[in-house]
């Protein structure tokens, strides 16, 4: 039975370990079929000579990663892909990416480490790696707060009909 690649697909905050995660995945599978890395931040400084895109840089941004997520997965190989991801959408489209390369996804789901530990984290890092603390917060209100809000409402009113 042949081995189908893996697509590995982070989800967090900046600063809650993804890119630990990955980096710690790629260095443990590296005598194996090993797992290549493929960020957009370092597709946006490779592309543009900088960490944030915008509008069109990051339509291009998406579509190398994209192309080259199939191109190694198609060979066989696994990938990891370690952005915040915090979006639905984007797993979605990774899900199908996977499907079409006769890939298994896996999701890494980091969105569970606390805002004040990604801020913490944050203020160690340096240059443009550096988000700032009002980014992560504004990421989190806008994301995993009324994630967990709209989660625990839909679980209440479940509740509440099977009572």
């Amino acid at each position: 039975m042949p081995r189908h690649p893996r697509l590995f697909v982070t989800r967090g905050l900046p600063g809650a370990g993804k890119t630990t995660v990955a980096r710690e995945l790629v260095h443990s599978q590296i005598k194996t079929f090993g797992v290549t890395r493929l960020n957009r931040d370092d597709f946006r400084r490779m592309m543009h000579g900088r960490r944030f895109g915008a509008g069109r840089q990051e339509q291009l941004v998406t579509a190398a990663q994209h192309a080259a997520i199939r191109a190694v997965l198609e060979s066989g190989s696994d990938v990891i892909v370690d952005d915040t991801n915090l979006r639905d959408a984007q797993i979605r489209q990774f899900e199908r990416l996977a499907e079409e390369c006769g890939a298994v996804i896996e999701v890494i789901d980091l969105r569970d480490v606390p805002l004040e530990e990604c801020i913490r984290r944050d203020r160690g890092r340096e240059g443009d790696a550096h988000i700032g603390g009002a980014v992560i917060t504004q990421l989190h209100s806008d994301h995993i707060a009324k994630t967990s809000v709209a989660a625990r409402m839909q679980a209440a009113r479940a509740a509440r009909s099977h009572a």
